[in-house]
């Protein structure tokens, strides 16, 4: 009976693995870039059409607006790299922000730090799952009730993907990850191509029109200056959650080659040019077409037939670019959840790894830090599902509501982040003996004084 439960559990999970052959969970430098990619490049699967959602309340208006929020969020993502760089530089032993403040703020504002991270993992899967149902809810309105119970049974199988090991895991997202960047490089190519030879890109609901609220009843110039500060950082508050993701090459850097932090510099700027270029696409092709996404369409867009569904943003852009082939929304329907799930089990690689460290450091139980029979830290992968099926439950599988709890997560660990990048550069330019050095320094602590800036901004807005 024994031996009948091993091969079981041996079919199911795979053989085991020897501590001695941790080399064999280690990933390849286009497996660990296909996987991390696909976390950052989610979020261009629901941010945009999120911060217009926020913005829509203004009316017409919210198109411009849209634009200048969406480019400066992808110029603060910039920013945030900028900084992981310099992290994994000086800290290569992984960790991410936890080790950066650990060592320059202490034990205890490192805790709250990885707290933060947990946090925004949490809702990163959370969030994964829920759009994905969302995307083809879009097509097949009649699956949105069913949400939370979709979500939980895809939950399932990235909860067995992540217990047959990492190395295993990381082929099945090479695909979806270059499937989702090719169509949306087809999407934007097509829409600079029908814009140039003078064709119409405006997507449907451009044209039904877009009912302000009382605030902005008499226009933008004429609504009261608190309404428009307060609008515009719900919408920078909401695309700031685009910046989730930058830490999980740092968190997740123990399964990489060696050198793991020269392979995590370079997996990190191959991720956030991606992202950031096709960010930025996103973001023009929807001010050009002049699509809307709003909260309530049968109040917010006047024109717009009876029993009208709203798509999903990146779906509204298909059909706008490409109105004479409609399996196009399919394929963009499709790509966009394959790297949300994809996203998702990125996330069962960097949480359990922030956990083993604070486990280590006895600030969370240690079973954590234990790994399993391939090598995967197995407590903190059932912990993590846990927590994102308590997350569904409490918020019904509702993106919006999920968006609104990342100030809770990520902006919080990067603020103080920040900070302790501060204090090391201080300490660094007190021990500076000769003029180059220390100009070289101040020009380096000027430059995390910039991101401390925006960091402070980007959770000052929530």
């Amino acid at each position: 009976m024994m031996n009948l439960s091993r091969r079981a559990k041996g079919l199911l999970l795979g053989s085991r693995i020897r501590s001695d052959e941790s080399h064999q969970i280690l990933l390849p430098n286009q497996l660990a870039a296909s996987l991390f990619t696909a976390n950052m490049l989610s979020s261009v699967a629901y941010v945009p059409q999120f911060v217009l959602m926020v913005l829509a309340v203004a009316g017409a208006s919210a198109i411009t607006w849209g634009l200048g929020v969406g480019l400066a969020i992808a110029f603060l993502l910039l920013l945030v790299v900028g900084a992981q760089q310099t992290i994994i530089r000086i800290y290569p032993g992984g960790g991410g922000d936890y080790q950066v403040v650990k060592h320059n703020l202490g034990y205890r504002t490192a805790a709250s730090v990885a707290a933060g991270f947990m946090v925004d993992y949490v809702l990163t899967v959370a969030l994964c799952l829920s759009m994905m149902v969302h995307m083809f809810a879009g097509i097949t309105p009649g699956v949105m009730p069913y949400t939370p119970l979709i979500a939980a049974g895809i939950l399932v199988i990235l909860l067995w993907v992540s217990m047959r090991g990492y190395a295993n895991s990381a082929w099945a997202t090479l695909l979806p990850t270059g499937f989702f960047i090719l169509v949306l490089i087809v999407l934007l190519v097509g829409g600079a191509v029908r814009a140039a030879m003078g064709n119409s890109i405006v997507a449907v609901s451009g044209t039904y029109g877009l009912t302000p609220s009382a605030s902005f009843a008499g226009g933008v110039s004429n609504a009261p200056a608190e309404a428009v500060l307060m609008l515009l950082a719900g919408g920078i508050a909401i695309g700031a959650t685009a910046l989730s993701g930058v830490e999980s090459v740092n968190n997740g850097m123990e399964i990489l080659n060696k050198p793991q932090n020269r392979n995590a510099s370079r997996i990190l700027a191959l991720s956030a040019s991606t992202t950031f270029g096709l960010l930025v696409g996103v973001v023009v092709l929807s001010w050009a077409s002049q699509v809307s996404f709003v909260s309530d369409p049968l109040r917010q867009l006047p024109g717009s037939p009876a029993g009208y569904v709203q798509q999903p943003l990146l779906v509204q852009l298909a059909s706008a670019v490409f109105p004479d082939y409609p399996f196009m929304e399919w394929v963009v329907m499709l790509a966009s959840a394959l790297v949300l799930m994809v996203a998702a089990l990125a996330v069962f690689i960097s949480f359990p790894s922030l956990t083993m460290h604070v486990a280590k450091d006895g600030f969370l139980p240690q079973f954590l830090s234990y790994r399993g029979r391939r090598l995967t830290h197995n407590g903190g992968i059932f912990s993590l599902a846990i927590l994102v099926v308590l997350a569904l439950a409490l918020t019904n599988g509702q993106p919006r509501r999920l968006l609104e709890l990342y100030a809770l997560g990520s902006l919080w660990a990067f603020l103080v982040a920040q900070i302790a990048m501060v204090k090391h550069w201080i300490r660094h330019l007190r021990a500076a003996r000769t003029p180059a050095k220390l100009r070289v320094l101040e020009a380096v602590w000027h430059w995390h004084l910039l991101l401390l800036f925006c960091s402070q901004r980007s959770s000052c807005s929530r």
